[in-house]
C-alpha cells in the first residue's frame, strides 16, 4: 500500500485537473492529494456553458498496482455511508510527471489529468472557449 510520496506514488500525489463527460454530465473537477493519503476535489457540473452545480468531496486515497483507490468520506462536509458507491478504483497510466490517464473501473471513462499549481482556478470548459 503506497500513500503520498512512498515510491511510485509521487507520481499521483499534488494538485490536479480534468474536464469530461461522465454518465452523459460534463464535468471539471480539481483535486488535490495529499502526501497523506487524504483528498479533497471540487467538482463543477456544467450544462452549456454554465456551471448548474458545485460540489466538494474529501476522503483518502492509496496507489498500488497502478491502481489508484479512493474512498470519499464526506460530500459538501457531510459524512456519507461507507458503501460501494464511495468506493472509487482508477486504472493509473502516467504519461509523465504532470499528466496521468485514469480509466474508472466503475464508469468506464478515461480521464486525462494534467497537474496543476495550487494558484490554479477552474477554466471556463474547454467546448465554451472563445477563439
Amino acid at each position: 500500500m503506497l500513500y503520498g510520496t512512498a515510491a511510485g506514488a509521487e507520481t499521483l500525489s499534488g494538485r490536479w485537473y480534468a474536464e469530461g463527460v461522465e454518465d452523459g454530465q460534463y464535468l471539471q473537477w480539481i483535486e488535490n492529494n495529499g502526501d497523506d493519503g487524504t483528498f479533497t476535489i471540487a467538482i463543477r457540473f456544467i450544462n452549456g456553458c454554465d456551471v448548474s452545480q458545485s460540489e466538494t468531496e474529501t476522503g483518502s486515497w492509496r496507489y498500488a498496482d497502478h491502481r489508484l483507490t479512493k474512498w470519499t468520506r464526506t460530500v459538501n462536509y457531510r459524512r456519507v455511508p461507507d458503501t460501494d458507491y464511495y468506493h472509487d478504483t482508477w486504472l493509473a497510466t502516467p504519461v509523465d510527471s504532470d499528466h496521468v490517464q485514469l480509466f474508472d473501473v466503475k464508469t468506464r471513462v478515461t480521464w486525462a489529468a494534467s497537474r496543476v499549481g495550487h494558484d490554479f482556478v477552474f477554466p471556463a470548459p474547454s467546448h465554451c472557449e472563445s477563439s
